[in-house]
């Protein structure tokens, strides 16, 4: 069973998000083709990745919780 995407404008996800869930971006990055992946968190666990196309259409890619950052992270991407 493949579940059905959902998605539209940033804007309204990302209001959705802070304001129901209580997350805010932790983190983001850019694909090869383009497209930015964010990840937002918010301190009880929850967390959803966002995609943004190029087009600037925005979907959630995935969205769960027992989210935790790992002390480790940011010193071992660095070196």
């Amino acid at each position: 069973m493949v579940a059905q995407q959902v998605c539209g404008e940033r804007d309204k996800f990302t209001n959705k998000l802070e304001n129901t869930y209580a997350e805010r971006a932790i983190a983001m990055g850019l694909t090869e083709k383009g497209a930015v992946l964010e990840v937002f968190a918010s301190r009880h666990g929850s967390w959803t990745f966002l995609i943004t196309l190029p087009s600037g259409l925005t979907c959630v890619v995935a969205s769960g919780q027992s989210w935790e950052t790992l002390a480790t992270e940011q010193t071992d991407l660095a070196s």
